[in-house]
């Protein structure tokens, strides 16, 4: 009895610490060739001839909101890893307070992210995206 206890104990220690340290992991990254989403365990990569820009959408809409976690942290205002959103579409998601930008891609999945300035960071994604097509 005293073993189930202790671990009882420890889970309820580890789980906030683990779910603390991937929120504050958490990162959107433009590196070279392509865009990084994500920290600790759960991390999406997508290269910018995957992205689909005529398909981009800023501001709440079907794509931007989330309706079912499928493997990742859920919490109201937090949001990290594999979801499906109101469209019904797989998406990989980073979602914190902010602006919500929803990214299509070529892969298996999309991408819904929020950022302080969504217009900067759509910019900032075509010029990349721009320059990986030349």
């Amino acid at each position: 009895m005293r073993i189930i206890v202790a671990v009882l104990i420890a889970l309820g220690v580890a789980a906030p610490l683990l779910t603390y340290w991937q929120a504050r992991t958490a990162r959107l990254q433009f590196e070279v060739g392509s865009l990084v989403i994500g920290g600790g365990a759960y991390r999406a990569e997508v290269p910018y001839d995957a992205i689909l820009l005529e398909g981009i959408v800023v501001g709440a809409a079907p794509q931007t909101s989330l309706t079912l976690r499928t493997n990742g942290i859920g919490w109201p205002g937090f949001g990290l890893g594999w979801f499906r959103n109101a469209a019904g579409e797989r998406v990989f998601a980073l979602v914190r307070s902010g602006d919500a930008v929803y990214v299509p891609t070529r892969l298996d999945f999309d991408v819904v992210l929020t950022t302080e300035d969504a217009d900067a960071f759509v910019d900032e994604l075509r010029t990349r995206v721009g320059q990986q097509r030349m």
